[in-house]
């Protein structure tokens, strides 16, 4: 009895949270705001389609993709160096024909144990608004692994009092909405950053894999697509990494064939003995075990397209792999196209006094008032590989 009521009570949470954030604006954010747009990715929305529009053009897909997609999974570095095969992933996708986008990243720049789903109502990119799909937001709420958290950018506590930032930072599921804006339209948004799903002996729990898997799938219908944003093996001493001596490009490449290969089997046991033998970097791990579980049975995967830095790393270098999967139904047909609504345009409240310690600053001049710039250069070459 307890457990429900506790249960109950985040549900009302999350409502109440998220129907009192115009009253709280000096605290939390009704949006959340494209924090790496000019850095990972072109920051106009001009320059930002254009490039959505090359990969996905230039994708040439290795083979058809048959029957309905249900989930993809892409990578999400910066373009200059993902940009291409995640294009890969969405390529199969067509106008207008889902209603319901799940995105699920692993937290990148936040610990905590878990799962988390932001307070907000919309995420912005150059492109436009996405909104959140409120109701579903809220069932998948009654998860007591999956926690509603508010976003702020304003930030000024110290030390023990500091706020953790979950979703302000995390750029997983901000730099594919674009491909899925450009590639799709409009649709709704459930957007969750995982956490720390470990055991005591640094293996990810099935039990919660399942658990909120069994959540998520509650809210999933023959028009909601469910996407992983992962990259595959971080090798290098500056990601701790390095688990072979010689022949390492060979090696990486192993390691990644081999995570793909529980992946596109559906084998959720064989992947967490996997990555419990070999300690693989796989950013997405937790939510790609998370995926696996999600999967009917009848569907099948494809491996769209793989790339790896390890062929061309130097002595003492490093290497990210990327990989594009798709996953479809061949017993359904594609979805009916449709027509998407216009996007609403990106122009949130005025911003100018966000004060968020550790940012390098993409969030300057007139982006702080939501106000789009007018020059449209392309992606920046420093863009990150993870």
């Amino acid at each position: 009895m307890r457990d429900r009521f506790h249960v109950i009570h985040m549900v009302w949470l999350f409502a109440l949270c998220l129907a009192g954030l115009g009253a709280m604006g000096a605290e939390f954010s009704q949006v959340r705001l494209p924090l790496f747009r000019g850095i990972w990715y072109p920051d106009t929305a001009e320059a930002l389609r254009k490039a959505c529009e090359q990969y996905i053009s230039e994708a040439s897909l290795p083979m058809p993709v048959r029957g309905r997609v249900v989930a993809c999974v892409a990578p999400n570095a910066g373009y200059v160096h993902s940009g291409g095969t995640a294009a890969y992933a969405f390529k199969p996708l067509g106008s207008g024909q889902y209603d319901r986008v799940i995105v699920l990243t692993a937290a990148h720049t936040a610990r905590f144990a878990g799962t988390s789903i932001p307070l907000v109502q919309h995420y912005a990119t150059p492109l436009g608004l996405v909104p959140l799909d409120i109701s579903a937001c809220r069932r998948v709420a009654w998860s007591s692994l999956i926690e509603p958290r508010g976003v702020s950018y304003h930030d000024t506590g110290r030390g023990a009092s500091r706020r953790l930032n979950v979703h302000e930072f995390e750029h997983g599921i901000e730099v594919l909405l674009p491909f899925l804006q450009v590639q799709l339209g409009t649709f709704e948004l459930v957007p969750l950053v995982v956490g720390d799903l470990m055991d005591a002996n640094g293996r990810i729990r099935s039990s919660a894999v399942r658990s909120i898997a069994g959540v998520l799938n509650r809210v999933v219908d023959e028009r909601t697509l469910i996407v992983v944003s992962s990259n595959f093996t971080h090798y290098g001493q500056q990601y701790g990494y390095t688990p072979f001596r010689e022949n390492e490009a060979e090696g990486i490449e192993w390691l990644d064939k081999q995570a793909m290969h529980y992946v596109l089997n559906r084998d959720l046991n064989g992947f967490l003995d996997y990555l419990e033998n070999t300690r693989n970097t796989i950013d997405g791990a937790a939510p790609l075990a998370i995926l696996i579980a999600m999967l009917p049975a009848r569907v099948e995967g494809y491996l769209l397209n793989y790339t790896s830095g390890a062929r061309n790393m130097t002595e003492g270098g490093s290497s990210v792999s990327y990989a594009a999967l798709v996953f479809s139904d061949p017993a359904a047909p594609p979805n009916e196209s449709r027509q998407p609504s216009q996007a609403t345009p990106w122009e949130p409240a005025d911003t100018s006094d966000i004060s968020l310690d550790g940012m390098t600053g993409p969030i300057t001049g007139d982006d702080t008032a939501g106000r789009l710039p007018q020059d449209a250069d392309d992606e920046s070459a420093d863009a990150p590989e993870e």
